[in-house]
């Protein structure tokens, strides 16, 4: 069989098309290694990302179980203020009243006395269950601060 005879316009399409191909080839591995380089990125990035998330959705988690130990506490701590306020009030009723019924100075002087020691009793005693119980919220929101966790730091290229 023969070979067709080819024409020189043949001869310079093949010739282009090589040149064009061998041209283009290190671009096209160019371009690959950026396209892997950018997938690689992504990948890291998605993961800094997912792992950013996960550490301010537990620090949420974390503070909001800290806003609410707080406000229970700081209402159980009213509570027992607003308690103490009706006790001491109380007490300065019933003062008022023994007081205005004595009949001598030295009766007088005796209820004084006793009501002083009493009311000091009762400040001290009040003073000693506030701070403990401040202690207690404290300690409580202290320690469910301890779950929160410092922000992921970004990986740095050299």
């Amino acid at each position: 069989m023969a070979m067709p005879a080819k024409k020189s316009g043949d001869v310079m399409a093949i010739d282009t098309n090589k040149a064009f191909e061998q041209v283009m080839q290190p671009m096209a591995k160019a371009q690959e290694t950026v396209r892997a380089a950018a997938e690689k990125g992504l990948v890291e990035v998605r993961a800094q990302y997912e792992s950013a998330k996960t550490v301010t959705e537990g620090n949420s988690k974390a503070l909001s179980s800290t806003l609410e130990i707080v406000a229970k506490g700081t209402n159980e701590l009213n509570a027992k203020v607003l308690s103490a306020f009706q006790a001491n009030t109380a007490a300065i009723f019933d003062f008022a009243s023994a007081f205005f019924a004595v009949k001598t100075p030295s009766e007088a002087l005796e209820i004084q006395t006793a009501h002083a020691r009493k009311m000091i009793e009762a400040s001290t005693a009040q003073s000693k269950e506030f701070t403990a119980l401040a202690q207690k919220i404290g300690t409580s929101a202290a320690d469910a601060l301890k779950a929160v966790k410092a922000p992921v730091p970004a990986n740095k290229a050299a």
